[in-house]
């Protein structure tokens, strides 16, 4: 019986130092993958930062210049002078 509790100590404790190593190797590769989501997670913001910035670009594009050219022909059209030296022409 005394022999069977000696190996049964000598089984947990070694059943002990490698749960160990076990926790540390993966505690390692658990905050490897928190880099990882990290490091995807500033990808993606940017990415949709760009995205955004490329459908206002678009927006202006197509319903702020196409206005813009409109009110300098009415305005040379009717010779308008207040906008005098305020416009980039």
């Amino acid at each position: 019986m005394q022999t069977l509790i000696e190996s049964l100590k000598t089984f947990l404790e070694i059943a002990n130092w490698v749960s160990g190593i076990l926790i540390a190797v993966f505690a390692y590769w658990g905050l490897q993958q928190l880099k990882i989501a990290k490091d995807s997670i500033t990808i993606s913001s940017k990415r949709d930062a760009y995205k955004v910035t490329a459908d206002k670009v678009c927006m202006f594009g197509d319903h702020i210049i196409p206005l813009m050219i409109e009110l300098d022909e009415k305005v040379a059209k009717k010779k308008i002078l207040f906008f005098r030296g305020r416009s980039s022409n």
